[in-house]
């Protein structure tokens, strides 16, 4: 929700789960159909195994010339991204 006050369109998706869960739970409003749009930025929050056997050739596919992923779960090799010119972010959070 926080992106989203600061004018930034979100678009989540999560294959585990229903559109309906996540719009419900975080109250966002989803994009029914965004499999081939690409973004300026990919967040990993969850350490499900389709995000952890994530390509990095899947990840460019998916980003615009920025080239940012930022991974809440510590799950993707930085090395592995830098050098196709990824940027990652691993943010820790602590609760």
């Amino acid at each position: 929700k926080g992106l989203q006050r600061n004018n930034i369109k979100v678009i989540a998706q999560d294959p585990n789960v229903s559109i309906e869960e996540i719009e419900k739970e975080y109250n966002i409003t989803l994009e029914k159909d965004n499999h081939n749009q690409k973004v300026d930025a990919v967040i990993i929050a969850v350490a499900d195994n389709e995000y952890k056997e994530l390509t990095k050739e899947e990840l460019l596919s998916m980003l615009n010339e920025t080239k940012i992923v930022f991974d809440i779960k510590n799950i993707l090799n930085k090395e592995e991204l830098e050098k196709v010119g990824i940027g990652l972010f691993i943010i820790e959070l602590l609760y």
